[in-house]
């Protein structure tokens, strides 16, 4: 699959870019997630031009290997500010 990278969306009027904070708004996700902060990784622009984002949750949250928690979502799965 081509996956190429995107520098930057706007999401409703605002400019997020990596290292910006954004808010998860999933319902599909375990319930505990949503609502969380997490930051803005990059952004990945695959299949039918659909651009996901990759964040790290901001709380000290590990995954089972010890690293960071990292999630990829849509852009309907997040919110900025």
């Amino acid at each position: 699959m081509n996956v190429s990278r995107v520098e930057a969306v706007i999401l409703n009027g605002i400019e997020l870019r990596a290292g910006d904070r954004v808010r998860i708004r999933v319902n599909q996700l375990p319930r505990g997630l949503s609502g969380k902060t997490a930051v803005i990784e990059g952004f990945e622009q695959g299949v039918a031009s659909r651009t996901q984002v990759v964040v790290r949750l901001e709380e000290k949250r590990l995954a089972a290997d010890g690293s960071p928690v990292r999630l990829l979502l849509t852009l309907d799965e997040i919110e900025a500010g």
